[in-house]
C-alpha cells in the first residue's frame, strides 16, 4: 500500500480536497489489525477513513432529513443529509458510503442551500446549511450497541464501533496510541462532529479514473 497524509483537516474539507481516495476502512483494518506497517508511524496519531456515515439518534427513526447543528470554526452551521424514502422510518440503522473516485467526481459531495456544489473551505465559510450528498451503493448497518458494538463489516470482526447517542454525519474515524496491542487500534469512531481535525491519508495506488 501507497499512503500519502494531506495534512490535518475537518472531513468536510478533507472531502473537497483529496483528489484520491481517502484510505478505506478496509485498509485502516490491514494496516492497525493485520499488519506490522502501523509501527512506522511513531506516537499517538487518529486519522479519518474514507467511509462516510449517517445515523439518528438512539432510538428515532429516520425521517426525511438528519440535520446536525454544530460550531464550525467558529460560526454555526447546519449539515444536512435528505434521507432516501426507503429508509424513513428505521431505527437504529447506520448509513454508510465508501469515499471514492471517478472520472474526477467524488462519491461524496456537498452543496449549498441554492444546489451550487461547495468547492473549497471558503465556500463551506460562505454558507450555512451544508447539504451531503451520496452517490453510490450505500449499506446498512444495524446499530446494535453504540458503545463498543461489534462492527462486522469491511472482512473484520475485531473492530468495535462507538457511535454518538445524538444523530451525526461524517467520516468515521480510527486511531493508535502508539502502543503495542493497544486496543484503540480496533476502535471505530462514529462519534467526531465536523470542527474536529484529523489527519487525512489518501491510497495513492487506488487513482480511479
Amino acid at each position: 500500500m501507497t499512503i500519502q497524509s494531506l495534512g490535518s483537516k475537518t472531513w468536510p474539507r478533507a472531502i473537497i480536497e483529496a483528489k484520491q481516495p481517502i484510505m478505506s476502512n478496509k485498509m485502516a483494518n490491514a494496516l492497525l489489525l493485520e499488519s506490522e506497517v502501523w509501527k512506522e508511524r511513531k506516537g499517538n496519531y487518529a486519522f479519518i477513513v474514507g467511509k462516510m456515515e449517517v445515523h439518528e439518534a438512539q432510538g428515532r427513526p429516520f425521517g426525511k432529513r438528519v440535520v446536525i447543528e454544530d460550531n464550525y470554526n467558529g460560526w454555526q452551521k447546519h449539515f444536512i443529509y435528505n434521507v432516501d424514502s426507503k429508509y424513513q422510518g428505521m431505527k437504529n440503522i447506520m448509513l454508510l458510503l465508501d469515499h471514492t473516485i471517478r472520472n474526477e467526481t467524488s462519491s461524496i459531495q456537498l452543496f449549498n442551500a441554492q444546489g451550487k456544489q461547495i468547492a473549497s473551505h471558503d465556500e463551506i465559510m460562505e454558507t450555512h446549511e451544508v447539504f451531503v450528498k451520496l452517490n453510490g451503493n450505500i449499506f446498512e448497518f444495524e446499530l446494535k450497541d453504540r458503545n463498543g458494538g461489534n462492527f462486522a463489516i469491511d472482512g473484520s470482526f475485531d473492530t468495535q464501533v462507538w457511535a454518538s447517542d445524538t444523530a451525526r454525519i461524517g467520516l468515521l474515524v480510527r486511531s493508535d496510541d502508539g502502543e503495542q496491542g493497544s486496543l484503540t487500534r480496533r476502535v471505530v469512531d462514529a462519534d467526531s462532529p465536523p470542527y474536529a481535525r484529523f489527519e487525512v491519508l489518501v491510497d495513492t495506488d487506488k487513482i480511479q479514473k
